[in-house]
Parts: C-alpha cells; structure tokens; sequence
C-alpha cells in the first residue's frame, strides 16, 4: 500500500483502501489508510471487519459519500 500511494504521488492517508481480507485490512491500516471492508463470505468472520469505515455486501453498496 506505501508504494502505491508513493507511485501515484500521493499521502497514505489520502487514499481509501477497499478489501475482502482481513489480511488486506491490516496492510492498509498499517499504511495508514482509510478502509471499507466488503468480505468475502468463504473468508472467516474476523475483528478487523468491525474497523473499517464501513462494511459492505458488495461493490453495489458504495457510495460517494463513503470517499470522502
């Protein structure tokens, strides 16, 4: 996530990471972003899931007002 945001020129903590993984949560944390989870229903329910900004069913759900 570091070097993402590094190549695009910009601060982790301006940039949201969406993940199905708690795995991916924790990386993004880590980097300091801003996270929506939207988990995957064969992955194992995990605390991370409730640190998100938000926790979504699916891509559907995501709404602009969620960016800011």
């Amino acid at each position: 996530y570091l070097t993402a945001a590094r190549k695009l020129g910009v601060s982790p903590h301006e940039c949201l990471a969406i993940e199905d993984s708690a795995t991916g949560l924790r990386s993004a944390m880590a980097a300091g972003m801003k996270t929506i989870a939207i988990p995957r229903p064969e992955y194992p329910e995990d605390a991370m899931f409730s640190q998100t900004a938000f926790r979504l069913s699916s891509l559907e759900e995501l709404s602009k007002s969620m960016l800011d």
